[in-house]
């Protein structure tokens, strides 16, 4: 018994030594992925923190002489001004000092790009870049993974690219799979052949001014794949996580065999690269002349349009000979004046009219709605459709939700905000018809789609809402071929500017295509 007992505990002790050993062989293969960027790009065009270089130098040397890596300070600081060295901030407002560690003295930090990691006096930038022009030459091996050969210094440098491509032949001994079988209609076909031209002329500016459902992103598919043909690397940025967060599912499942990346506040893979990267416009703090093609979607959009800061960044992160793309259904007169080659798409892709927007003169109190809505609300419910409302605040729409929920016991309401942690799983329910109602501020004016809603703006004379705001807000109704009308109404206590102008931009735009 006792013999059987030890060979028991001797047993229990393998396993356990056994397990330690597993566990440690699968910590190693976890910290050699999370060193190995996705699809065994290079890190080329990244801009580091100290910590973050040191997290991946190994990985960075192993690529030998193909890259180049230039180190800076972070922070420097004239009698003038001072400048943060990753994101080009230069106001004063925008640096704080604490006291450091490092050099132990008080030191001044900024705070523009606190969020992304302290950047200091004693902090040192490193940005990583190709040291060869020419691209790898890529070849299937028998395993059906693919290799890249480079020559260094007379020897060959074999890297895997972590991915099997495969379907459609491209420059350079490359493959992507390309699944998009839908039918541009005319106007979108042409804008697509412009997109396509620009990436194989190198055109440095393109702005594709279209109308809001006029399927722009289907308008780039052909684009980016010309760019992934040529072994470029394509990103598309947007303002919003929403935006990146809506998008990335149809990227995939377009780009079926490459791997795409999405980059947002909260991801967990901002240590990863891909051929194609999808990210918010914030994101693009991370780069350095790291992109070929630079997609900026919804250029009029805030924060982007109004930051200088975050355009500087934008141009930072596309290289020298790249191609920058920008979209937007409503362009602020900065973009028009600066006469960039535009390509015009006014039409939806269904081809229906843009619907115009009512005005309604309503008079909002707390904890009271005018009886026009109630009146206009009947209208809806005959229907079909969900109701989305925008108001100009979040205290206004816990108002308008608490108000509802009272005076409409039987429908399912819901609010959001850029604040909501719910904000995902209720924009989601709303998508998927669980909820009827969804009141939101103006984080959903934009990039996001719902097939067969009606729009409502509460105080549409509120400053939030400008021209281009009333323009997207109305151009979410009406997206779907299935069900291309819906009802938009304004209400306000007086017509203002953005009002009386968003109405007419969207009659102008109808009456192009429909005259």
């Amino acid at each position: 018994m006792r013999i059987t007992t030890e060979n028991n505990q001797q047993s229990d002790q393998l396993r356990e030594l056994k397990k330690e050993a597993d566990e440690r062989e699968m910590e190693k293969v976890a910290a050699s992925k999370r060193a190995r960027p996705a699809t065994g790009m290079t890190f080329s065009g990244r801009l580091l923190l100290d910590y973050e270089y040191q997290a991946v130098e190994a990985a960075i040397r192993a690529f030998g002489s193909q890259l180049t890596v230039t180190a800076e300070p972070g922070l420097t600081q004239s009698l003038w001004q001072r400048k943060c060295h990753r994101c080009g901030n230069t106001d004063s407002a925008l640096f704080g000092q604490f006291p450091c560690a490092v050099c132990e003295h008080t030191v001044a930090y900024c705070k523009y790009c606190l969020v992304f990691g302290r950047v200091t006096r004693c902090t040192t930038l490193y940005h990583i870049s190709e040291h060869h022009a020419d691209r790898p030459q890529t070849h299937a091996s028998e395993s059906g993974e693919n290799e890249a050969k480079v020559q260094v210094q007379g020897a060959n440098l074999v890297f895997s690219t972590g991915m099997q491509l495969k379907d459609t032949p491209i420059k350079q001994g490359k493959w992507v799979s390309f699944q998009f079988a839908s039918q541009l209609s005319p106007r979108q076909q042409f804008a697509s052949d412009r997109i396509v031209e620009a990436i194989q002329t190198g055109l440095p500016e393109l702005l594709v001014y279209a109308v809001c459902g006029a399927g722009k992103t289907e308008m780039l598919f052909y684009g980016i794949l010309e760019a992934l043909r040529s072994g470029k690397r394509v990103a598309l940025a947007s303002p919003r996580a929403d935006v990146v967060r809506e998008l990335y599912p149809r990227f995939t499942t377009v780009f079926t065999e490459i791997d795409v990346l999405c980059h947002y506040g909260g991801s967990n893979n901002h240590d990863q690269e891909a051929p194609l990267t999808l990210l918010t416009t914030h994101q693009l703090i991370r780069y350095k002349q790291a992109f070929d093609v630079l997609v900026i979607d919804e250029v009029d959009a805030f924060p982007f349009h109004n930051d200088p800061v975050l355009i500087q960044l934008s141009k930072r992160a596309l290289k020298t000979s790249g191609t920058m793309i920008y979209l937007t259904a409503t362009p602020r007169k900065a973009h028009l004046n600066e006469k960039l080659p535009t390509v015009f798409v006014p039409s939806r892709f269904h081809n229906h009219p843009l619907p115009v927007p009512d005005s309604r003169y309503a008079t909002f109190t707390t904890h009271h709605l005018p009886k026009r809505f109630f009146h206009d609300y009947a209208k809806h419910q005959l229907t079909q459709r969900q109701l989305l409302i925008f108001v100009p605040t979040v205290s206004v729409a816990a108002v308008v939700e608490e108000t509802l929920r009272k005076q409409l016991p039987k429908t399912t309401i819901a609010a959001v905000h850029a604040n909501d942690c719910e904000r995902i799983e209720k924009v989601t329910a709303f998508r998927l018809r669980h909820t009827d109602v969804l009141i939101t501020t103006t984080i959903l004016e934009r990039g996001v789609t719902f097939p067969s809603v009606n729009v409502f703006v509460f105080q549409a004379d509120h400053h939030v809402f400008d021209e281009a705001a009333l323009v997207q807000i109305a151009g979410r109704a009406g997206r779907s071929p299935h069900d291309p009308t819906g009802m938009v109404i304004f209400y306000h206590r007086g017509t203002t500017r953005a009002i009386k102008r968003s109405i007419r931009a969207i009659t102008a735009m109808n009456a192009r295509c429909h005259p």
